[in-house]
């Protein structure tokens, strides 16, 4: 993936990510878009990223869970946080600052889970 195209969808993730009105299939669509760009990206592309509405958004969508949210979302939400933090660990405490620890721990205990259990642990 080129750079221009990692910049271009990088931009959309985070619009849609930002819109608390985007529907679970958007959601999903730009999460996974997100963790895609976050996998190839170098730590001085994500470094180079506005974390501050990824920070409060991504553990807010981990948290959200089923119902009007899809059960895809906790699931990619959490890999984006685990990729952010694998590619630039700088943003482990923008995420925990703004609860995803917590919201982890929450999803990792619900006994609807077990697919998230599985792919943190």
């Amino acid at each position: 993936m080129d750079m221009y195209a990692s910049g271009a969808m990088l931009q959309y993730a985070m619009a849609t990510i930002a819109d608390e009105a985007a529907d679970a299939g958007d959601a999903a669509a730009a999460l996974a878009a997100l963790c895609e760009v976050l996998a190839v990206s170098g730590s001085a592309s994500i470094l180079a990223t506005p974390h501050a509405g990824l920070a409060t958004r991504l553990p807010a969508l981990l948290a959200g869970g089923s119902g009007s949210q899809g059960d895809d979302v906790p699931l990619l939400a959490a890999r984006a946080i685990a990729e952010a933090c694998d590619t630039a660990a700088q943003w482990a405490s923008h995420f925990a600052r703004h609860g995803a620890v917590e919201a982890l721990c929450d999803r990792l205990l619900a006994d609807d889970c077990v697919e998230l259990a599985e792919e943190v642990g």
